[in-house]
């Protein structure tokens, strides 16, 4: 393993450092690819350069991988004890797999567990009892925590909300963070049933002289993937262009997650049949994902290929709605040829997406129409509700929009009888440059129309994982017309008006709980700093603005 793991060191070395034109951009290079710690015992030995916060680094995973490895042995015996499967993903049981000699160079923060749908009261019980508690509330872990999640963790989620537990390693106090997964992929139409039977194919492993379950082989491999392309795409991209996180823009796609699956596709080359790893992708909905991680292994390490060519690249009639319209998983941005996605950074990724809107449906500044209720083009509407804006006068017509610009700012005047009903409208401004005020390219403005400041003027707040701020006197209601005044030092877009686009929406309108779409916006904290109604679908429901 050894031998094995210094090939695809050196690999993964020289696929970074290939565009390097100087020893001083190693290092920024290797951040950018977030493998300064997996490699850093030879850019060490080669260059001689010691750096002490990631020695430090190195120090801490050692003791926190030691403090996890005991409390997994813990949770995996009292499971064990039940009779409940509890299945340990990534971290430790990893670590200890492909890093066998140095496992702390691999990044793990918390422990990950996964049991089956069917396990999960009897599995909350036990974790209580192990001293679990939730980390956002301070409850004891217990089952009456579904009362108010499952639902949604079934329907598009995977996991229960954070847990955590004091515990003492060494004479001092640590807090152990978990995340419980009930489920390995967001949506599935037979969620429950597919993730009890991957349950009931586990494995075993060891550590020390403990029995663990770990995922079957192939079963492993596709959660790496998933996790791989998730953090990528529907997380960090999309966290980069709206800003809901705080996101380093210049960083690149994670290859350190590359790299767990190099080491476990090689480790278990013999065991791996190929038309089983496709059948479950498909299963998953992950052939999309699949497809990019094969081709990714096979430009950065060429000694992967006499296995990698094992496997056929399949392309599959099924459209994958929900992950190409909804949920802002941009996911279909992997199989543009245009973009080298592992040599680009987030931002560039970031401004290409914004900026690949199709412009021929554009509205004219100074412009004139109509909004209505529901999401009506492309393959959209069979998942997607809310407000679009249109030049059609419809049925479903709720009101007019006119758009103008100066100098000062863009201008939208919104007319409905909604006006006088509604609390709230959200009006969404986006652009193929990130925006030096608020740090995203898509900027999101909630208007209150209950809350006046004095005379007409309303509240108008623009908010996200960086900022919060609020404009007292930029939108002016009279009657049933409401006047939004956007300043163009908030949106930094002025210097590129060919890239603009817009969306409005009443998301109070959209409660229908027995719609099975999803609204475009909803509250939902993913930030973790309170900010309100997000934007969480993919950007090509935008309307471009077109300046005369």
């Amino acid at each position: 393993m050894e031998e094995l793991t210094n090939q695809l060191d050196k690999e993964l070395w020289a696929f970074i450092v290939k565009d390097v034109s100087n020893e001083e951009e190693i290092i920024p290079m290797l951040k950018k690819y977030q493998v300064e710690k997996l490699l850093y015992s030879k850019f060490n030995k080669k260059y001689g350069i010691n750096l002490p916060y990631i020695e430090e680094d190195i120090k801490l995973q050692k003791q926190r991988f030691n403090l996890f490895k005991e409390e997994i042995k813990n949770i995996s015996t009292k499971f064990s004890q039940n009779n409940i499967i509890v299945i340990q993903l990534k971290g430790v049981s990893l670590a200890s797999d492909i890093y066998t000699l140095n496992p702390e160079v691999r990044k793990s923060k918390d422990i990950d567990i996964f049991v089956a749908p069917r396990d999960i009261i009897e599995s909350l019980d036990i974790l209580g009892k192990l001293g679990f508690k939730v980390m956002e509330s301070g409850e004891t872990v217990s089952p009456k925590l579904l009362q108010n999640c499952y639902d949604e963790i079934i329907s598009r989620s995977i996991h229960l909300p954070e847990f955590q537990k004091a515990v003492f390693y060494n004479g001092k106090m640590y807090k152990i963070k978990m995340d419980c997964h009930v489920s390995l992929v967001h949506t599935l139409d037979n969620k429950v049933e597919m993730m009890n039977k991957i349950a009931d194919r586990c494995e075993e492993q060891f550590i020390d002289d403990i029995k663990i379950k770990v995922l079957e082989i192939h079963d492993r491999i596709l959660h790496l993937i998933l996790h791989f392309t998730k953090e990528f795409f529907r997380c960090y991209v999309r966290w980069n262009i709206t800003g809901e996180r705080v996101i380093e823009g210049n960083n690149r796609i994670n290859l350190a997650l590359l790299h767990d699956i190099a080491l476990l596709i090689f480790k278990n080359r013999e065991k791996l049949d190929c038309n089983i790893l496709h059948e479950r992708a498909k299963e998953l909905i992950a052939l999309d994902e699949l497809n990019f991680v094969l081709e990714s292994l096979l430009r950065v390490y060429p000694s992967l290929s006499s296995v990698i060519n094992r496997f056929a690249f399949y392309e599959d009639d099924q459209k994958y709605k929900i992950k190409r319209a909804g949920l802002f998983y941009p996911i279909a941005t992997i199989f543009d040829n245009n973009i080298d996605l592992l040599k680009m950074d987030l931002n560039e990724i970031s401004s290409y997406i914004i900026g690949s809107i199709n412009k021929s449906n554009y509205l004219n500044a100074d412009y004139n129409g109509y909004y209505s209720y529901n999401i009506t083009r492309d393959h959209s509407n069979s998942i997607i509700r809310g407000c679009d804006i249109s030049d059609n006068y419809n049925f479903e017509v709720i009101g007019n929009i006119t758009i103008e610009y100066n100098d000062v700012g863009l201008s939208l005047k919104i007319s409905s009888e909604l006006v006088e009903k509604q609390k709230l409208v959200t009006v969404v401004i986006a652009s193929s440059n990130k925006g030096k005020t608020l740090n995203s390219f898509i900027n999101k403005f909630a208007i209150y129309l209950k809350e006046n400041t004095f005379s007409n003027f309303y509240l108008m707040d623009i908010s996200n994982g960086y900022y919060y701020l609020q404009l007292k006197s930029n939108v002016i209601k009279e009657g049933n017309i409401v006047t939004i005044i956007i300043p163009w030092n908030i949106i930094d877009c002025s210097y590129d008006k060919d890239n603009v686009y817009l969306d409005i929406d009443f998301p109070e309108i959209h409660k229908d709980e027995n719609d099975k779409k999803i609204p475009k916006y909803f509250i939902n904290d993913v930030s973790k700093r309170g900010i309100g109604y997000t934007y969480p679908y993919t950007p090509y429901i935008l309307k471009p603005i077109k300046f005369l």
